[in-house]
């Protein structure tokens, strides 16, 4: 009865997760194309970052607070706001430019350029479909139902996982502050984590791609010999 549980959880998981991602993907890409929609006929001006709330308080010892982004926008001599609608681990530094877009019949309808919740639904989405499907190569390999020569599967996967990761990640993070003060940052730690799982997912992929086949050639020669 055990076994039957186990066997079933884990099948169950990597299916739900598989649903969910596929759910999160429908409607991110629904909120973005109708986002995109609404604001074909908006213009853009420059917008400067000048206060900030909190998203998303900090919980538990190793938790962290998370902050909409408030930015100001003038428009024929008035003054407005617009925020992020999404959390931000970082904030800019006061008077930070990003571009807006506004509503030129209704200045205080805007959207602010970079990254959004929509978008964050859509990479989550892709990230919550992509992981059970390396789940699922694997044990598709491992059981021998599915059978490479050339190109190491698993490892490309993988490294298209940690890429995709990655560059969300660093998307999401310059979206937020300017190109130069992301650049500034990189020496954080936490702000060199996505960089480098963009390079470990790269090397996995030129690996997998050009390499494994040379050294599957090389183990069965060595078995020969």
């Amino acid at each position: 009865m055990k076994g039957k549980w186990k066997a079933a959880i884990a099948v169950g998981l990597p299916v739900l997760a598989f649903v969910c991602g596929v759910a999160m993907l429908i409607f991110g890409i629904t909120g973005e194309v109708q986002l995109r929609q609404a604001t074909a006929g908006y213009d853009s001006t420059q917008g400067y970052f000048s206060d900030y709330d909190i998203y998303s308080a900090k919980t538990g010892r190793h938790g962290s607070s998370t902050y909409r982004l408030i930015y100001s926008y003038t428009v024929d001599g008035q003054e407005y706001t617009v925020s992020t609608d999404y959390g931000s681990g970082s904030i800019p530094n006061q008077g930070s430019p990003r571009e807006v877009w506004y509503d030129p019949q209704n200045p205080e309808e805007a959207v602010l350029s970079g990254g959004n919740s929509h978008q964050l639904l859509i990479f989550m989405g892709a990230m919550f479909t992509a992981v059970p499907l390396v789940f699922l190569l694997g044990a598709l390999t491992v059981l021998g139902v599915l059978r490479w020569n050339r190109v190491d599967v698993m490892g490309l996967v993988i490294g298209v996982v940690f890429a995709g990761l990655g560059a969300g990640f660093l998307y999401f993070m310059v979206g937020s502050v300017p190109i130069q003060e992301f650049v500034q940052s990189m020496v954080a730690p936490f702000a060199l984590i996505p960089l480098l799982m963009v390079i470990a997912g790269v090397w996995l992929v030129i690996r997998s791609l050009f390499f494994s086949g040379k050294e599957s050639r090389k183990r069965g020669a060595r078995k020969k010999s």
